[in-house]
This record gives C-alpha cells, structure tokens and sequence, in this order.
C-alpha cells in the first residue's frame, strides 16, 4: 500500500493532480491549514473518480512550519515496513526527516513533487522488461553457476554425465524452491521461483521485497505474491 501524504499549503491543486489514476492500494492525507487555496474543480473531479481512499486532515496553526511537523508526526505514526510512503511537497526541508528515516533502516519513506510523477514513474517501471533485472542477478557468478541446476539436465547441447545426475545436489536455490513449493505450491514456484529468488538477492527488507513484486507484477498480483510468501522471507533470506 501506497501513503501520500499532501503538503497542501506548499503544492496546491497541482500536487493532487494524477489523484483520479491511483488505485484501491493507495490512501492519500491532505494536509492543509486556513491559508490553503481552494481546490481546482478539475482536482475535485479526480477525487470523485479515484479508486484511492482520501481525506482531509486541518492541522493547527500558530506556529512556523506547523503543518510540515504534523505531517511528519502522522506519517511517523503510520509508518511500518511493508508500506511506502510518499510526501507531496517542494519543500526540501522534508529531506532531512528522510535522511534520519534511511539511517533508522526504513528505506520505504521519500518526497516528491506532486502524486502525477509517481504515476509516470510506475507506468514507465511497468513497460519495462522484467528480464531487465533477472539478466543483471543471472550475471553474478555465484548465482550462475547454482541456476544451472533449475535446468535440463543439457548444456550447450551436451548431456551432463551419468555420475554427476546420480548425485543429489541441493543448493540454497533449490531449498529456497522448496519453500516456496511448501508455501504456496508447486505452480506458484514454477512461474515465479526465480523471480522470488531474484526480489531476495536484491532486497534488504520485507519493504524492498515487496516493492520488488510490485514493480515487476503491479500492485494486485505483486502484493498477492508478496502476501503468499512474506512470513518465509527471513528463512528464504538466510539461505543466500
């Protein structure tokens, strides 16, 4: 699940635009104080057409920058490892929050301009090729080489001898297919068994794994593949 969190005083109408293409997944906070303009009646429109939950948070005034420190109290309330959270903003000042947030290992927090250039960064992540990625884990060595072992017993067109096919080989890739077997079934670890292994070289946290998923599935079958597997993440991580 996506949050976005609207500096609303700072971006105005323009940072909600692209509300009307998020999903059901995403929730959106606008934060706004009596210095607020009015929203554009095209923005009034999206909310009306959006699949997002949105509300309307007023926060106290009085203060210099009052709304950024609220905002960043709820956003820190909320926050936990499986969700990203997004702050619409120019502000820069948010970037240190997002620093101290990165040093505490929450890798999941970030700002942007407006909820349109997440948008057009997501549509152009989902057009690219997902072998984009696998290409670039196939490539380490270690990997290379333990892959051959998800393969026909052929290589280069040559039969692999007797005596290495009489041997029971099992690698930590063919433990982890194991559990995923074990977890989610045989068909799920045929059709996605080495991207689930690809999202665990090159995630640190169930966060990045599960952005993983959803960058290469979308947010519905990525999130339910994340679902399905996320209580064998650490298990399938110590493996590697």
């Amino acid at each position: 699940m996506r949050y976005f969190y609207v500096d609303y005083e700072n971006v105005q109408s323009i940072g909600l635009e692209g509300l009307d293409r998020l999903t059901e997944l995403d929730k959106v906070t606008v934060m706004y104080s009596n210095h607020a303009d009015s929203i554009k009646i095209d923005i009034v429109k999206q909310i009306q057409n959006t699949k997002a939950e949105v509300s309307f948070v007023e926060v106290d005034t009085g203060t210099p920058n009052a709304l950024d420190f609220q905002l960043i109290t709820l956003l820190f309330i909320e926050l936990n490892e499986e969700d990203e959270f997004l702050i619409i903003s120019k502000d820069t000042g948010f970037d240190a929050a997002i620093k101290m947030a990165k040093r505490q290992n929450h890798n999941n927090v970030r700002r942007i301009n407006n909820i349109q250039s997440d948008v057009e960064v997501r549509k152009a992540m989902s057009e690219m090729n997902i072998t984009d990625e696998l290409i670039s884990a196939t490539e380490d060595d270690d990997l290379s080489e333990d892959f051959i072992f998800f393969e026909d017993d052929q290589k280069d067109g040559a039969v692999l001898s007797e005596s290495v096919n009489q041997i029971s080989i099992e690698t930590p890739y063919s433990q982890i297919e194991t559990i995923i077997s074990d977890k989610c079934g045989d068909q799920t670890c045929k059709k996605f068994g080495k991207l689930i292994i690809t999202g665990l070289k090159t995630s640190g946290n169930k966060n990045q794994f599960y952005q993983f998923f959803r960058k290469n599935l979308g947010d519905e079958e990525g999130g339910n593949l994340y679902r399905s597997i996320r209580t064998k993440f650490d298990d399938m991580r110590a493996l590697l």
